[in-house]
């Protein structure tokens, strides 16, 4: 079983879109994936798959249900654990109570891969997400003020000895970033941290117009140029373990298939 933790030092950078998506994508391609929204303030990965839990992640804090009892069955292969956004569970959260949900979780050994959504930012509750993830995903856009808490969030990473995968987000709503300046960033994580880039999504409205509708985008734009780039973010995930890669269309053939459509 691969745990992996996907970070971001600041909000609106899409993280949990790319958590639902990623999930998605791996469980679709076979793959045993439980995804878990460890945003238990603020958490909104319900919305975005749209869906409602019977039982949250309040319920195994509270001491009512075992980690396993909350698992929501979403789609073939793919597992959900819910916040529960608004309700109290940090007045549960305690090292008695965080050490058992770490020790639950590792007993979901029936999964591939378990993906957890972290809140935004630097706290407690990412930290001990980190230590407990093979690999972390740090979600990034090219604004400074995104480059400067990822540079933050990454050294804190790396200070838990944890592997960390960088992930460029082209979704601001700024003028659109040359190719160019994606090289240099990263270019420049790379040589700072010896960090592993692991894909860039270009800017597209049909990302939030997924989420609008509570759709998954890789469900309703299932052949759009942004749905292929988180394809090739989970290719490299896969084979960052170990696994195959997958067989990816060309860029080529997406644009072929989109001429003949119009």
């Amino acid at each position: 079983m691969n745990i992996v933790s996907v970070l971001s030092g600041k909000g609106g950078v899409g993280k949990s879109v790319i958590s639902a998506n990623l999930a998605s994508i791996l469980a679709k391609e076979g793959y045993k994936v439980c995804l878990v929204d460890g945003d238990f303030t603020l958490g909104n990965l319900d919305i975005i798959l749209n869906v409602k839990a019977e039982k949250t992640a309040f319920d195994f804090f509270s001491g009512i249900a075992s980690l396993s009892e909350t698992l929501l069955h979403i789609s073939p292969n793919l597992h959900f654990i819910s916040s529960h956004s608004g309700r109290e569970i940090l007045t549960f959260y305690s090292y008695e109570q965080k050490e058992l949900f770490e020790t639950e979780l590792k007993n979901l050994n029936n999964f591939d891969f378990i993906i957890i959504d972290t809140p935004t930012g630097i706290n407690s509750m990412v930290g001990h997400f980190v230590k407990l993830s093979d690999k972390s995903i740090v979600v990034t856009t090219p604004e400074p003020t995104s480059i400067m808490d990822s540079y933050t969030m990454m050294k804190l990473v790396l200070s838990h000895k944890d592997e960390v995968l960088h992930l460029l987000n082209f979704n601001s709503n700024s003028e659109t970033v040359s190719k160019s300046l994606e090289q240099i960033l990263k270019n420049n994580i790379q040589k700072e941290f010896g960090l592993e880039f692991l894909g860039s999504i270009r800017e597209d409205k049909k990302v939030s117009l997924s989420v609008k509708s509570r759709e998954m985008l890789c469900d309703e734009y299932s052949d759009a140029l942004v749905t292929y780039d988180i394809k090739v973010i989970a290719s490299n995930l896969l084979e960052s373990f170990g696994h195959k890669g997958l067989k990816l269309e060309s860029v080529n053939g997406i644009f072929r298939k989109l001429l003949d459509r119009i």
